[in-house]
């Protein structure tokens, strides 16, 4: 069912003590506003903390963060969105970008800034390496789904989707945004009569404030927000200290995933991006027709549900980022290494998400149907340990003052993130880091090209090409055995919605 809701009443339904929602229960809400990035920058040796001691100082950093970013959000009348690991969203609503929209926003960032500046990289010492936010104004669509840890506060539109990409790094490592610096669309502060020459993005520096900004440098904002901070890191300190558990056979009962425990796994993260949906929610917007936008991204959210409930091993489904799906991939319980996984895992988890639009059976007709125009790209990342990219990811709770987040901490994470956002990457690619792509099966590498010097793409990988691949390397070599790509795949089920247009059985064969 869908229900339309004002976007506190969606925040509050997302707290932890709300009741679930009802399965297929889908809560949303059209907001116009600002919508703010920030980017917390370590060192990779927090980031993929391979001791126990350093993943428990990384996850105390990740939960002093949010509960800043929390506090300081509630002081402005925004709202957080999303706590995706280093990275934060917060909605600042405003009509219009006015003058004093801008204004508020700006000197928000700078306040902000401060805060991160001085209270957290006290914190992370030597591994803290900047702190960088971007934004953007525009109409979007946010929608609430799911329970539990991975219940997700979904912003589907350009304003929601341009400033995350503005942050992570270029091909060259370089970062986009620098740190210590708000990135703001430059058509916005033209608009509101900032003189500023640069075509696309304007960089504002925070710690440096220039003088064209200057006046917003506001320390009464500045003492209220730290003050807010305080009280809200104090609470925090109560809880007691968290406790990291290595789960050396990567497998485990839900039981032991609680809000006081954090896991370190050996495990592959694996993102499934849509490529043209954001083109499509600006239609909708143009139209005023949201029904069917909503509906569909029910049934994407659906596809990514039933493909993590079938799969042979082990999967845990992160919170969305926008319309991004994140799943954290582990080895198969029964005696799988990780190093036997990643000899064919990087390639077969997206050829199989893929392999759910393509072919001719009925239900993949029914999944084509529903996506339309949009495609999947997908991108899966585990690293090496020889490489400096050590294939442990961390999956911990953090808490806010209403709500608690499932979050991933890891090389893998990061890269992952990145692999899609490289330049050339589309709908039906496959990405994967130089470093999985190296410890591929040799028939496999054969699927893949050269994108850059970090990442190797396939275009239109299928289930079909991979299980190809492996049944010639079985003949041709000996060694470990790689099992073919075969599985089943589900039938959708939009339980959600009784429009017979998404039914699935107006597609079977007659």
């Amino acid at each position: 069912m869908i229900r339309e809701v004002q976007l506190r009443q969606l925040v509050e339904s997302a707290s932890r003590d709300a009741q679930p929602l009802a399965i297929g229960d889908i809560q949303c809400t059209k907001e116009r506003g600002f919508h703010i990035y920030g980017e917390l920058r370590l060192s990779l040796k927090m980031t993929a903390a391979e001791d126990t001691r350093d993943a428990q100082r990384y996850l105390s950093i990740l939960q002093d963060y949010a509960t800043i970013a929390d506090a300081c959000a509630r002081e402005i009348q925004a709202e957080l969105l999303e706590v995706q690991g280093e990275r934060i969203h917060l909605l600042m609503p405003s009509a219009t970008p006015d003058r004093a929209a801008v204004d508020k926003l700006i000197a928000f960032s700078i306040s902000f800034a401060h805060l991160v500046y001085t209270k957290i990289a006290a914190k992370a010492g030597k591994e803290f390496q900047g702190f960088a936010l971007a934004a953007d104004h525009g109409d979007t669509l946010i929608l609430l789904s799911g329970n539990g840890g991975s219940r997700s506060i979904i912003s589907l539109g350009h304003a929601a989707n341009a400033p995350a990409k503005r942050l992570g790094v270029e091909q060259d490592g370089t970062v986009k945004t620098p740190a210590g610096h708000l990135a703001v669309r430059s058509e916005i502060l033209r608009a509101v009569r900032y003189p500023v020459d640069v075509r696309d993005w304007t960089n504002i520096n925070l710690r440096e404030v220039a003088k064209l900004f200057e006046q917003l440098t506001d320390n009464r904002l500045t003492e209220t927000l730290s003050r807010a901070a305080d009280a809200g890191l104090l609470l925090e300190s109560q809880r007691g200290t968290r406790q990291v558990t290595f789960v050396e056979s990567t497998y485990f009962a839900e039981g032991d995933f609680t809000t006081g425990q954090a896991l370190k796994l050996s495990a592959f993260c694996m993102r499934a991006d849509l490529d043209g949906f954001t083109k499509e929610v600006q239609e909708a917007f143009n139209a005023g027709n949201f029904a069917a936008l909503v509906q569909k991204f029910a049934s994407i959210l659906e596809f990514a549900k039933q493909f993590a409930a079938v799969a042979d091993r082990k999967i845990i489904q992160l919170p969305w980022a926008g319309d991004c799906a994140n799943l954290i991939v582990l080895p198969k319980s029964a005696g799988e290494s990780y190093e036997a996984a990643q000899m064919y895992v990087p390639a077969q988890l997206p050829a199989e998400w893929h392999s759910q639009v393509s072919g001719t059976d009925s239900a993949k007709r029914a999944w084509a149907h529903i996506l339309g125009r949009t495609r999947w790209a997908a991108a899966c990342a585990g690293g090496e340990m020889d490489a400096g990219s050590a294939p442990v990811i961390l999956l911990a709770t953090i808490h806010t003052s209403k709500r608690d987040f499932m979050v991933a901490g890891g090389w893998a994470v990061g890269r992952s993130n990145d692999a899609l956002e490289a330049e050339g990457v589309r709908g039906d690619d496959t990405v994967i880091p130089d470093e999985d792509y190296q410890a591929l099966d040799s028939q496999l590498k054969d699927l893949f090209a050269e994108l850059d010097s970090r990442f190797w793409i396939s275009h239109g990988l299928t289930k079909q090409k991979v299980r190809d691949a492996t049944v010639k390397a079985s003949t041709q070599q000996t060694g470990p055995y790689v099992p073919t790509a075969a599985r089943h795949t589900p039938s959708p089920k939009p339980h959600w919605c009784c429009n017979e247009l998404f039914h699935p059985s107006r597609y079977d064969s007659p």
